[in-house]
């Protein structure tokens, strides 16, 4: 058997940018489904499904910036309705966050209280 050689070990700062870049891009994920479940919830129907349940449409997306613990995300997608009343609620609270929140809301809550 040859010894295969070993790949260099990246610097500890490199390594920690490239966490933190994976955590950034893992948190992007989450929040953006969680916030297009939520307004799936709020309007009654999926994209696309046809269902008497059904008490709006969708309107696209805008985009915001938000600070979390593992740094700043630029230009999350956050989903809207045609009517205009699904709101993602800021994460700004002075109480402890209850589950009568969206789950969105309660992960920003949540973040703003670690910074």
């Amino acid at each position: 058997m040859s010894e295969q050689p070993s790949l260099p070990m990246p610097e500890q700062q490199e390594f920690q940018q490239h966490l933190r870049a994976l955590a950034q891009g893992a948190v992007r994920t989450v929040l953006e489904i969680v916030m297009r479940e939520e307004l799936d919830a709020f309007i009654g129907a999926a994209w696309g499904e046809c269902s008497p349940k059904r008490k709006g449409y969708r309107n696209g997306s805008y985009t915001r910036d938000l600070v979390t613990s593992p740094g700043r995300l630029e230009s999350i997608t956050v989903p809207r309705d045609r009517e205009g009343q699904f709101q993602v609620k800021r994460g700004y609270t002075t109480c402890g966050v209850t589950d009568d929140y969206p789950v969105g809301y309660q992960y920003i809550a949540f973040q703003k209280r670690l910074l």
